[in-house]
């Protein structure tokens, strides 16, 4: 077991249950009062999955561009989960960042670290 594969794991589970519970969330929210309670289960259900999926996957090894956006992904999910713990802790931070530019972290996050894995491969 590799603590590099295991911390890749949950970096993507934790990006796709941010992606997931959100967009149910969000998808629900017109409809739905509790919708906060279809999407985080739905995104918890899907990021566990994900998770052993990519565990699985890196362990058993992959082709070099799926590896990069596994790991990309992971990369996405940590800067994600890191700009929410700021969020929550920090009321000047929470003043200035919205929930939705959390994701545009995320997605910079996610492809600054994809075109580092491209250069460091080459």
């Amino acid at each position: 077991m590799n603590a590099r594969t295991s911390l890749s794991a949950l970096g993507v589970g934790a990006a796709t249950f941010l992606a997931v519970g959100a967009a149910v969330t969000l998808a629900l929210d017109a409809n739905t009062t509790y919708s906060s309670l279809v999407g985080v289960p739905a995104g918890l259900l899907v990021g566990v999955g994900a998770g052993v999926f990519a565990y699985v996957a890196l362990a058993r090894g992959v082709t070099a561009r799926f590896r990069r956006s596994l790991l990309s992904t992971a990369g996405g999910g940590y800067a994600a989960v890191g700009v929410l713990v700021l969020w929550n802790l920090s009321p000047s931070v929470r003043s200035a960042v919205s929930v939705r530019e959390v994701g545009v972290v995320a997605a910079a996050a996610l492809a600054v670290a994809y075109v580092a894995l491209v250069v460091r491969d080459r």
